[in-house]
């Protein structure tokens, strides 16, 4: 990789992409994939299914290994990875040795099924509504975030997560799960990137972080900084999934999810587990087709529950009652727009809250954010930006702006608390 301006470099990805000497090691070792792939090839979708539950719940009971007597603390979303973890904890411990916890906005997906599926399992859960107004973003505690992250990344996803981790405690055992859904197919394109020169442009242009205005200056190239070569052969691993793993999953979503000091239990990265995923075929991992098998096969009963994964409808449902919910909830977004801004409802699909409006209404946010891109302004870093008037045509409502305010917000945090011009030298 080429030597980056780390500026540059977050306000185009939102985190800094590091080049390590083995960026994929976190994923054990390839010859074991490669192993799995002649060991795999040509078996039926049945047999598949039935291996695969069984790595499943070994990667489930031996990550538990040394976790008894410790509470187990679940953030439960709408979606898989989570779902598949309550499965796992209920077969090795007490379900009063559990404490889900879901957090967002009432009316989501994430904040909704997550309370459902607790209840149904019989298991302690705790709903943070992150719209109330007991919920503070502390500019202090965000700050405080800033210094303790290993590397500069999303900061009030960062935020929302460290604070499940302090409110439970060093003591309790936090499980994540992290890799779940890429390793199982999720970010596989239509079609794989012919060449490392195809998926490094595909990779920039895929995790610039804002969509309506780019924040880097004119003249920054953010492939340059890519990779050089693959890390491996593609027939091990695609060349887009080698970047989405080893930049994007390594780099930005490890850190957001944990924190030092405290027990993150991660069973998707099993070396068994990780080796089945990538030694299946790429028709089955496609679409997360085999997971999604796999999983209903394994916990039954809590996948017949609704999913964010099938918009709010169990994995199972037939195809006419998945046309009803996309008509459905197009006609929902179409009487959102009619609405007043003061009155729309919750978007079932919004993560944490919608940052567009609380940006307009609430005055915590509001201050927190306007605060620090004056400062921002003030450090004359970015004089590309015209950061006031990205500011006053959000607060008018002519146009979108709340993602690229909250990173010009995060890097003025991170140039605070010291955490840019650490990195320079490791880019």
């Amino acid at each position: 990789m080429a030597k980056a301006d780390p500026v540059q470099a977050f306000l185009h990805f939102g985190y800094l992409p590091d080049d390590s000497s083995d960026p994929l090691a976190f994923l054990g070792d390839s010859q074991g994939w490669s192993i799995q792939k002649r060991n795999l090839a040509g078996k039926s979708l049945s047999f598949l299914v039935e291996l695969g539950v069984e790595r499943l719940k070994t990667a489930f009971s031996e990550t538990m290994v040394g976790g008894n007597g410790r509470i187990h603390v679940l953030p439960l979303s709408g979606g898989l990875d989570s779902r598949a973890i309550l499965g796992g904890l209920l077969e090795n411990v007490g379900s009063h040795q559990i404490q889900t916890v879901t957090y967002g906005s009432p009316g989501a997906w994430d904040y909704e099924l997550g309370r459902r599926v607790a209840q149904a399992a019989g298991v302690p859960h705790q709903a943070v509504d992150l719209t109330a107004v007991s919920w503070h973003w502390s500019a202090a505690d965000i700050l405080a975030t800033a210094v303790q992250v290993a590397k500069p990344v999303w900061l009030i996803d960062t935020y929302i997560n460290h604070h499940i981790l302090k409110r439970y405690g060093a003591e309790s055992s936090y499980w994540s799960g992290f890799m779940g859904d890429p390793l199982a197919g999720s970010h596989l394109l239509p079609e794989d990137s012919a060449s490392w020169s195809e998926a490094r442009r595909r990779f920039v242009t895929r995790n610039r972080y804002t969509r309506s205005v780019a924040l880097t200056s004119s003249h920054y190239d953010p492939v340059a900084i890519m990779p050089g070569q693959p890390w491996l052969q593609p027939e091990l691993l695609t060349y887009d999934e080698q970047l989405d793993f080893g930049l994007r999953q390594r780099c930005l979503i490890r850190h957001i999810i944990t924190l030092p000091g405290y027990a993150c239990r991660m069973p998707f990265l099993h070396s068994e587990w990780v080796a089945f995923m990538l030694g299946t075929p790429r028709e089955y991992r496609a679409g997360q087709f085999l997971y999604k098998k796999i999983l209903q096969a394994a916990y039954p009963h809590l996948f017949s529950l609704p999913t964010k994964t099938n918009k709010g409808l169990p994995l199972d449902a037939p195809s006419w009652r998945q046309q009803m919910q996309r008509i459905r909830l197009q006609a929902r977004a179409g009487f959102r727009r009619l609405l007043p801004r003061s009155i729309r409802p919750a978007r079932p699909n919004v993560n944490y809250i919608d940052f567009n409006g609380g940006l307009r209404r609430r005055a915590d946010l509001k201050s927190f954010v306007h605060e620090h891109i004056q400062q921002l302004k003030g450090r004359d870093l970015v004089k590309w930006v015209d950061i006031d008037k990205l500011w006053r045509q959000h607060q008018q409502g002519g146009a979108n702006y709340a993602p690229e305010l909250l990173l010009l917000a995060y890097l003025d945090i991170y140039l605070s608390a010291g955490k840019l011009a650490q990195h320079v030298a490791e880019i």
